[in-house]
């Protein structure tokens, strides 16, 4: 049946992109995704995802793609065989500029995740409870990037100052309080997660499943990392959490209660109550 209805969109594709595959997003995301990325860091370049450098970065490699482009008003009002083409060359563009910069895009790739592991998600939920930007408060907003621009000065003492600053002196209580509770908050689901895994370690295929699935939603975004990548894995997630809340407060049900075992005392006992009413 899953075969049967994906066949259509197989064909279609293969008509038109000239290979059989389910969807371009792949390679249109390597192109404005990794090679983006990839090419911000070569130059030097802080570029946010969807910034205009970073737009402007795309723009210059799809030019070198498809050079065709300068001379129409838009993509959308380019003959349809070149929009097709455009879609292969720009691919290949991004894949080849990922594939001479390997240890690059690693970097750029890691450096996505972790910032958006150590992002609680402040500065949306400021702005949701009052109406106000994070930039407002006078603090840094990506307090942990400050740190790491110090560690990677050797400069321990002004990345703990960095904090202290940031995070403690000179931070709004409101904007405290929402940055503290969310970080304490992640690192204690952290905490249950790896403990439910923990609980699982005898399942090794459910194990396998569970990690895995986590995993890849947490590395595949890589340079454009967000929360709302992580939505399709939270019920994976929330049921690892049970499990491993579970096991905080004992048993909690995991192991069927055994009855007592009896006492050589009771034994003799029950066995002369046994004997007497034989006689």
């Amino acid at each position: 049946m899953l075969v049967a209805a994906l066949c259509p969109w197989l064909l279609r594709n293969r008509l038109l992109v000239g290979r059989w595959t389910l969807s371009t997003a792949f390679d249109e995301n390597v192109a404005r995704v990794s090679a983006v990325a990839t090419s911000a860091a070569l130059q030097g370049l802080a570029a946010e995802p969807w910034s205009e450098t970073w737009e402007h970065l795309y723009d210059i490699l799809e030019l070198q793609a498809v050079p065709e482009l300068a001379r129409v008003g838009s993509k959308a009002s380019a003959p349809c065989d070149l929009q097709v083409d455009w879609q292969r060359r720009i691919a290949v563009a991004g894949r080849d500029l990922v594939m001479a910069n390997p240890l690059t895009y690693a970097g750029v790739h890691a450096r996505g995740v972790a910032r958006s592991l150590l992002d609680p998600g402040h500065r949306l939920w400021y702005h949701v409870l009052t109406g106000s930007d994070w930039a407002k408060t006078g603090v840094v907003a990506a307090v942990w990037a400050r740190i790491a621009w110090s560690l990677r000065r050797w400069a321990a003492g002004d990345a703990l100052r960095a904090l202290w600053l940031e995070r403690v002196w000179r931070i709004p209580p409101i904007a405290g309080a929402l940055w503290w509770g969310l970080l304490v908050g992640r690192l204690a689901i952290a905490t249950v997660t790896v403990r439910g895994l923990g609980r699982l370690r005898r399942r090794v295929p459910v194990l396998l499943l569970l990690a895995g699935t986590i995993a890849y939603h947490l590395l595949l975004p890589g340079p454009i990392a967000h929360d709302r990548f992580y939505v399709p894995v939270v019920p994976v997630v929330v049921a690892i959490v049970g499990i491993g809340g579970i096991s905080l407060w004992g048993s909690g049900g995991y192991n069927v209660p055994c009855a007592p075992t009896p006492s050589p005392h009771d034994t003799a006992v029950r066995g002369g109550h046994h004997d007497r009413g034989h006689a």
